[in-house]
């Protein structure tokens, strides 16, 4: 199929915002959802027959770095072509590429991401820098950092080749309130993150239009009884949708249920914060995006030499299961975290996120395990699964 047929999807769970609808089909024409309905004649059409297994919106990663081996600072070769190839089968059919800065190689790799691309389509670029508190930086690299000012804020913009959506921030360094007014301004997210920010900071972003927060917990002054900090403020203030990433190692299991009791629901967004080990042996891999040799160990767990975690080795098709494992909720409430919410947060649920007339084909066909089965892109399969005889 050349995503200009039509294709019946018939005999699977279709999962909307609300709730599963069995014994409904999904008519997909010119790669878009023409209608849901529990039956359309099969001819001229290809048939997928889902076999009973659940029917999803394409799942939507707004952080991620790498997987199975590939790097998104791969700038040299095709590293984002061929995460685009790999993520759908994981079910990922959209994602947000994400680095630190670095003028350098930036403007080469944003000619990649803007770029045409087969399978997982990109949503622009993600950048955990430069604006960072130095004694929160984690894994990221030292050049990260500039110093503080609308200068340097223009000259980001600039260097992102108008591709930056998402950015994260320290907004307690001097100056970045006003920074975070002007990215905000530009229709750029503001994020909090890799901050040592009080909770009283993060309030006054959130009104000059910080609205998000990157691996919420983690790289973060954490809660006090005594002065809530960041993650507190990102709790509490109802605006500010906040990542989490649902690998049991960033988070205890018991913090899912900790934020799904505090956040409203479309502010929670599954994330996997993966780096080229996701999906690989343990082992030692030398990283292109953090400039430095990483491990990945027996326990699951990717970090530096030193011990810090540096990103995940979660997919997010895992990150799903984890979080609908331990939370107690409807699987339409927790495939939402990985669809409509992360397409509301990057302002494109007018076209994925969701199955509806007139959306994407962007789906994705798993079992009950969570195993990914089939991935669409506009109608188009860029995933099927082969099992091994």
């Amino acid at each position: 199929m050349n995503g200009t047929e039509r294709l019946i999807i018939k005999g699977g769970r279709i999962i909307t915002s609300d709730q599963i609808l069995d014994g409904f089909s999904i008519l997909v024409e010119a790669g878009l959802i023409k209608a849901i309905e529990p039956s359309f004649p099969d001819q001229s059409a290809a048939v997928i027959d889902a076999q009973s297994l659940y029917v999803s919106p394409g799942f939507i990663d707004m952080h991620i770095q790498g997987v199975l081996g590939r790097d998104v600072w791969e700038v040299e070769t095709d590293g984002i072509e061929a995460l685009c190839i790999l993520l759908p089968r994981f079910g990922c059919t959209a994602f947000l590429p994400t680095t630190n800065y670095d003028e350098e190689h930036l403007p080469r790799l944003c000619a990649r991401i803007a770029s045409e691309h087969t399978g997982a389509q990109t949503l622009g670029l993600h950048l955990e820098g430069p604006f960072v508190h130095p004694q929160r930086r984690g894994a990221l690299k030292v050049q990260t950092e500039l110093p503080v000012s609308l200068e340097n804020a223009k000259r980001v913009l600039d260097y992102s080749r108008g591709l930056l959506k998402l950015i994260t921030l320290a907004p307690e360094l001097p100056g970045c309130l006003d920074v975070v007014s002007f990215f905000s301004a530009q229709g750029v997210l503001p994020s909090l993150g890799h901050t040592d920010s009080s909770f009283e900071i993060v309030q006054q972003a959130a009104a000059r239009g910080l609205k998000h927060a990157t691996h919420c917990f983690n790289a973060m002054r954490p809660l006090n009884h005594r002065e809530p900090g960041a993650v507190g403020a990102a709790l509490l203030t109802d605006e500010i949708s906040v990542q989490v990433v649902s690998d049991n190692h960033h988070l205890h299991p018991a913090m899912y249920d900790l934020i799904a009791r505090v956040k409203p629901w479309e502010k929670i967004i599954l994330v996997t914060d993966s780096i080229q080990a996701a999906g690989q042996p343990p082992g030692r891999y030398n990283s292109v995006g953090h400039g430095k040799e990483i491990f990945l160990k027996e326990d699951g767990t990717v970090r530096l030499a030193d011990g810090t975690l540096a990103g995940s080795a979660l997919t997010i098709n895992q990150a799903l299961q984890n979080f609908y494992e331990q939370v107690e909720c409807s699987l339409p409430e927790a495939v939402r975290l990985v669809t409509a919410n992360p397409a509301k947060t990057l302002r494109v649920d007018h076209l994925m996120g969701s199955i509806k007339p007139g959306y994407q084909a962007d789906l994705v066909l798993f079992d009950e395990a969570f195993n990914v089965r089939q991935t669409l892109v506009k109608g188009q399969t860029v995933f099927l699964f082969h099992p091994v005889s």
